[in-house]
Parts: structure tokens; sequence; C-alpha cells
């Protein structure tokens, strides 16, 4: 994705705390997901701006408060942001949801297929605007 980054004068910030060896998950499947979170980033942008990349160890006891899980395993805290457009607060309740898309060319899919391999892989997605 870094050509991608350059060609559209985007500027990644990375902040990776969490060691990469302590998911047991489907590798392949988290990458497509996560390729498909950076490419929604990047469209949301067109030229210019910034995206944000981080993770995060998050503990029990933070992360049930905050996710209302009974886990008492830490768990990894990813999360992506960009200076994009943004979602209208209308739309972000189906944001993730199949076949929704606010693209002229959109088909609804890669963000819902997202949600679906997170959840395969024991994880939770969720959308915030700021």
């Amino acid at each position: 994705m870094q050509h991608r980054l350059g060609a559209l004068n985007i500027q990644l910030h990375r902040s990776l705390l969490a060691a990469h060896d302590r998911l047991q998950v489907d590798e392949q499947q988290l990458g497509q997901a996560f390729i498909n979170l950076l490419l929604n980033a990047l469209e949301s942008m067109h030229r210019k701006g910034s995206l944000a990349v981080t993770t995060e160890v998050v503990l029990a006891a933070k992360n049930a408060v905050q996710a209302k899980c009974v886990s008492s395993r830490p768990q990894i805290h990813l999360a992506f942001a960009n200076t994009g457009c943004g979602i209208s607060a209308e739309n972000l309740p189906r944001l993730l949801h199949t076949f929704f898309t606010t693209k002229k060319e959109g088909t609804g899919l890669g963000l819902a297929i997202t949600r679906l391999i997170i959840q395969e892989n024991g994880g939770t997605i969720t959308v915030r605007a700021n």
C-alpha cells in the first residue's frame, strides 16, 4: 500500500505497540480485512491527508468497560484513523452492513466482509466519527 500512499500524497503514521505474535488468527484473512480498511480510508481522502494506524494491548479491566466483555485475557486494539471526508451520522449505523455504500461505484461488500472476517477471528469492529 506504500506506493498508493505516496501517489496520493498521504502521510502514514504508525504506532505499533502490540507484539505481532500475540494473536492466533488466520493471517491471510486479517490481512485482507486490513487492506479493505486501508483502501476505504484512502478512498475517503482522495489526495493529501494523513492516515494513522495504531495497535496496543488492552488489559481486561479497561477492555471490559469499553466493549462490555467479560474476557479476562488482554486483547489487541487496532485503530485506523484518517483525515478523510468522514461519514454522516445517519449513515454510521449502516456502514458495516452488506450492500450499504455511499460510493458511486461501490458494492457495499468491502466493509461488510471485513466485519465478518474480524468476527470469524474472534474480534469485534466498531466505527466512530470524529
